[in-house]
C-alpha cells in the first residue's frame, strides 16, 4: 500500500476511536509503515497478533 493510499483512509475514519485491521509484512526495517506506524508507539496503538497453523 502506498502511503498516500493510507494518508486518505486515515482521514475518512470520523469516529474515536478508530480502528484500521491490516496484514501486513513489510519487506525492510525501513519501510515506511513499519517505522511510522508500527514503532510510533507514543502516536498509534499497536496490537501484534500472530496466528499459526499447526497441523
Amino acid at each position: 500500500m502506498h502511503n498516500e493510499t493510507l494518508l486518505e483512509v486515515m482521514k475518512r475514519l470520523k469516529h474515536e476511536p478508530a480502528i484500521i485491521i491490516f496484514d501486513t509484512n513489510p519487506d525492510h526495517p525501513a519501510h515506511y509503515f513499519k517505522t511510522d506506524y508500527i514503532d510510533n508507539i507514543d502516536v498509534y496503538r499497536i496490537y501484534n497478533l500472530v496466528f499459526m497453523i499447526i497441523l
